[in-house]
């Protein structure tokens, strides 16, 4: 099971391409450039082509991030262009787990 997870911060964004649950590679970019979504789009798809990825070979999108801007177009990408509903991690994501 292949799935693509990208952490999101307000300098960084860090995709990482899960290998089951080997961390298999990763690449870091600059949050703003993820601002546009199609300069976003590519760099998403270089990364896949660089690790050997194809958008049909993933099992799923995971994205965790602090910029709601970003956020909205890393998912915007996931539906469109990767064909997956992503999975976006935030306070209001139910894992089961109860925090005190």
């Amino acid at each position: 099971m292949i799935i693509l997870a990208i952490d999101t911060g307000n300098t960084q964004t860090t995709f990482g391409i899960f290998r089951g649950k080997r961390l298999a590679g990763t690449a870091h970019l600059p949050s703003s450039s993820l601002l546009k979504s199609e300069h976003a789009r590519k760099r998403i798809f270089q990364f896949l082509q660089k690790e050997s990825i194809s958008e049909k070979m993933l099992a799923g999108v995971v994205i965790s991030s602090v910029v709601p801007a970003c956020t909205k177009t890393l998912a915007f990408i996931a539906n469109k262009y990767l064909h997956r509903e992503p999975v976006i991690v935030s306070g209001s994501l139910d894992t089961g787990l109860r925090i005190r």
